[in-house]
């Protein structure tokens, strides 16, 4: 009986210890799928804000390249005004000339 007791004893030794390594590997296993969790969230946080910042990139790049393109044609229109009247300034001169000779011959 003595004999029985102590194997019983012992069985529930062993069955409480593998309950309490079952109840440990349980909570390690969650605690991993948490942590695997939060590593995913934050690696798609991360991969957002790296596209969003790629995106911010590009719009001021292409904000960049219409500034250029703007500054050009201003450039372009500028030059225009200036052949015009450099053109208009020659005309004049020329008029100018022409009519100090006709009041220089009357």
């Amino acid at each position: 009986a003595a004999a029985e007791a102590a194997a019983r004893v012992a069985a529930e030794e062993r069955s409480a210890a593998l309950e309490r390594r079952a109840q440990v590997a349980e909570e390690k296993s969650v605690e991993f799928e948490r942590r695997e969790k939060e590593e995913k969230a934050a690696r798609e946080a991360a991969e957002a804000k790296l596209s969003a910042a790629e995106e911010e990139l590009a719009s001021q790049k292409a904000a960049r390249e219409e500034e250029k393109e703007a500054r050009e044609a201003a450039e372009r229109r500028l030059a225009e005004e200036r052949e015009s009247s450099a053109a208009e300034i020659a005309a004049l001169k020329m008029d100018t000339e022409i009519l100090w000779r006709r009041n220089l011959q009357n």
